[in-house]
């Protein structure tokens, strides 16, 4: 059975339902999803897939590889490759370099001065994207 994104539109007691189901089903299933919630219940075996670079010399096809480890595992490994930076390809990578490097050029000398820590009230952290600081004082 393949279940793309099942979880969308359900309600939290019908995505246990939906877990108990497939916990008993005897099949196979492929599951796609970004529920981390279902993900746990169900997932025996995670299968990543890594996009190729045709344009690299030499080519890199893409591939799937079985993570061999837990779901919290592979969310700690993706952590850990976001931090260090290798989850961004060297495109985006100059892309946002350069982005900064004009937002520089054109901000006054102070507005690029670090915040201090009592101007910021929240920070919201997003694994696509930097930490940006949100609700602070100009």
């Amino acid at each position: 059975m393949l279940l793309d994104e099942p979880t969308n539109h359900l309600d939290l007691e019908t995505i246990e339902a939906l877990a108990m189901a497939l916990n008993k089903f005897e099949g196979g299933v492929v599951l796609v999803s970004h529920d981390e919630r279902l993900i746990s219940l169900v997932v025996d075996e995670i299968w990543q897939v890594v996009k190729g670079d045709m344009t690299s010399d030499p080519q890199r096809p893409g591939c799937v590889k079985v993570f061999n480890g837990s779901f919290e595992e592979y969310k700690e490994m993706l952590r850990r490759e976001f931090e260090g930076g290798s989850l961004l390809t060297n495109k985006k990578k100059a892309e946002r370099r350069a982005k900064e490097e004009k937002e520089a050029k054109r901000s006054p000398p102070d507005a690029a001065a670090p915040r201090k820590p009592s101007q910021v009230r929240s920070i919201h952290w997003s694994p696509y994207d930097r930490v940006s600081v949100v609700n602070a004082d100009p």
